[in-house]
């Protein structure tokens, strides 16, 4: 192929590269569900390669280009929890507490210290797990004062909750 017919191959590799690259991007985002914040940095180096492709006019490196940027925003979009599976998640962390004595409010304080239900690995009826540090029952329980709790208040409050020991059924 001599150079006039490669740079005429080159060129009418794609009819409007420009459009063709925007285009691209936009319907990589609308593909993933993902907004172009999730992939500003991804976003950024695109645009950059493909500018410089289109200044050479090699514009049927375009296409590959395409494809990286498909690519990264594949993975962010995997990366991104599932509401379904984080709901399944934190449905299952309540069953295990609560298979272990404890109470709801102890369970939502355990979640929002873990941030993530997933980094809770275990549960005893006396402490969790959290991304290997263990996190006592005690501690979270008393965690749960704020400052409306006079000290009878809270007390009193601590007496309605059921003891911290291991459920009926556990061997120690």
């Amino acid at each position: 192929m001599n150079p006039l017919e490669k740079l005429a191959a080159q060129i009418n590799a794609i009819p409007d590269p420009h459009r063709y690259v925007i285009e691209a991007a936009q319907n990589i985002l609308a593909q993933h569900r993902l907004a172009a914040d999730d992939l500003a940095g991804h976003l950024s180096d695109y645009g950059d390669r493909c500018a410089r492709l289109l200044a050479a006019f090699a514009f049927d490196e375009l296409p590959k280009e395409v494809t990286r940027l498909d690519q990264a925003a594949r993975q962010a979009a995997n990366r991104r929890p599932d509401e379904g599976r984080a709901i399944a998640s934190r449905e299952s962390i309540h069953l295990r507490a609560r298979a272990c004595g404890w109470t709801s409010e102890e369970i939502d304080r355990l979640l929002s210290v873990a941030g993530d239900s997933s980094r809770i690995s275990a549960i005893t009826w006396r402490s969790a797990t959290v991304a290997g540090q263990a996190v006592d029952r005690a501690e979270l329980r008393q965690s749960l004062r704020t400052t409306a709790y006079s000290n009878a208040g809270w007390e009193k409050f601590v007496s309605t909750m059921p003891r911290i020991a291991p459920p009926e059924s556990a061997v120690e």
